[in-house]
């Protein structure tokens, strides 16, 4: 879901001006809470359209070089039945077994990032392991149903006020009964820009491998701006839109987070 990315590109250009101002000093452990609201719809190639609500509620603890992160959404889902929330379209299986509108608890998502490489006016590296816990419902599409694990490799620099950065990594699906689903590669390129100390803007460019045969590639283009309200209170809002039949042609989403 796009809250996750949107998150990582503040993180990353959160932590890359902090070096610059602290002489590579690591950040204070510090604990946030984040929630908000993710909406997108598209057709995904076929005659009518789905739409997707998600409300995340985000628990986050950085200490020294580690970040753990664990996100819980409320998911509603309407349209085809072979469309899934994160994967998008699926073909050979239905994702549910309606096309009625559905909602319920979705997938909570366990992340934990080790700083690997944290130098002033140098490339960072972060590494990063997760787990998609199968909590939502397969019946009601709201999810597979599966635990999917995640490694992925971030690397970001500073340069001046603007942090451009990529990601990389590989996604392990599980598969549901009855759906056979292939382990996908996914890649972002983007940058932030500071506009002020409080403000900053920028935007992704989302890839991500076709998770079942017969479908296009994700790609959507995601921007986004992020803006200190005060000090414990951060406000992110982004809209992103899709270039293929397995993208969302629309989205909108925005966050606030409180930092303590």
């Amino acid at each position: 879901m796009k809250f996750h990315q949107c998150l990582l590109a503040a993180a990353l250009t959160a932590a890359s001006f902090l070096r610059a101002d602290t002489g590579a000093a690591l950040p204070p452990s510090e604990w946030t809470v984040s929630s908000g609201f993710d909406y997108t719809t598209g057709k995904y190639g076929q005659s009518s359209s789905t739409d997707i609500l998600s409300i995340p509620v985000i628990g986050r603890y950085d200490t020294g070089r580690w970040t753990f992160k664990a996100t819980l959404p409320w998911t509603r889902i309407s349209g085809p039945a072979d469309v899934v929330p994160d994967l998008g379209l699926i073909r050979h299986g239905r994702a549910r077994a309606t096309t009625q509108t559905e909602s319920g608890v979705g997938d909570l998502v366990t992340a934990a990032t080790f700083n690997a490489v944290n130098q002033p006016d140098s490339i960072s590296l972060d590494l990063t392991g997760k787990i998609k816990f199968g909590t939502a419902s397969r019946s009601k599409g709201l999810g597979t149903g599966e635990n999917d694990y995640s490694l992925q490799a971030d690397v970001y620099q500073q340069v001046d006020a603007l942090t451009p950065f990529v990601t990389l990594g590989y996604r392990f699906l599980g598969d549901p009964p009855g759906i056979n689903l292939n382990n996908i590669w996914f890649a972002s390129i983007g940058a932030s820009y500071r506009l002020t100390p409080p403000t900053s803007v920028g935007a992704v460019l989302d890839w991500q491998q076709k998770s079942s045969d017969g479908v296009d590639d994700v790609a959507e283009l995601t921007a986004f701006l992020t803006q200190k309200l005060n000090e414990p209170w951060k406000l992110q809002v982004y809209v992103l839109t899709g270039f293929t039949n397995a993208s969302a042609d629309f989205g909108v989403g925005g966050l606030v987070s409180y930092s303590f």
